[in-house]
């Protein structure tokens, strides 16, 4: 598989360093608890659900909003169906008016959670899906390419028209045919433009 090119990644630094701290003090609860990967599942979770429910976000993290309320929202919503230490977790962001860095928090605890564990995500764009045997064989693939256990997260994109892009942290891995279609059209493009400058550079001397 092709390594294509990095990406530097673009963070707010302010939103990063509060979600490494919130990140670290759930995974600290988890790792006590041995319910990580329970934990940093359950954030994941609540996360998307959110981003699927805007108006929901937008109250939970309004300043207006009294604190009380935002509570009372969660322990409604949250009570016997999230754990109590996730609960927790949620109720100390509102009180301490962190509530807005959550998907900065769940950034981190997955990052964290890797490194912990010795594991990598892999997000794998293809044109059309993957079933779970491809899927397996991809991950071994680049467990052995990456000296990493690789978790794998799939999306779905058909201009790639065909083939697969891996991308692994800041590292973009492009093996499909759009990408081979554009690197001919590049060395296509680049064997006419020397030609041509050949045959410039002989006229001018010629001329000359």
């Amino acid at each position: 598989m092709e390594k294509v090119t990095k990406i530097p990644p673009v963070f707010d630094t302010t939103a990063q360093q509060v979600g490494e701290v919130y990140a670290r003090a759930l995974l600290g609860v988890g790792q006590a608890q041995g319910r990580a990967a329970d934990l940093v599942g359950e954030l994941a979770a609540f996360d998307d659900c959110l981003q699927q429910l805007p108006k929901l976000a937008q109250v939970l993290v309004a300043p207006r909003m009294p604190e009380a309320d935002k509570e009372r929202i969660l322990r409604k919503a949250l009570e016997g169906k999230a754990s109590r230490e996730f609960l927790n977790f949620l109720l100390v962001l509102v009180k301490r008016g962190r509530f807005s860095a959550l998907p900065a928090i769940r950034q981190a605890a997955i990052k964290l959670f890797d490194e912990v564990t010795g594991q990598v995500k892999a997000t794998v764009t293809t044109a059309s899906p993957l079933s779970e045997t491809a899927q397996g064989k991809l991950a071994e693939r680049l467990g052995k390419l990456l000296g990493k256990q690789v978790r794998i997260e799939t999306k779905l994109d058909d201009s790639i028209i065909g083939g697969v892009v891996v991308r692994v942290g800041d590292t973009v891995y492009d093996a499909s045919v759009a990408n081979q279609l554009n690197q001919v059209r590049a060395k296509t493009a680049a064997r006419i433009a020397d030609s041509i400058r050949g045959s410039l550079d002989r006229f001018a001397t010629d001329a000359g």
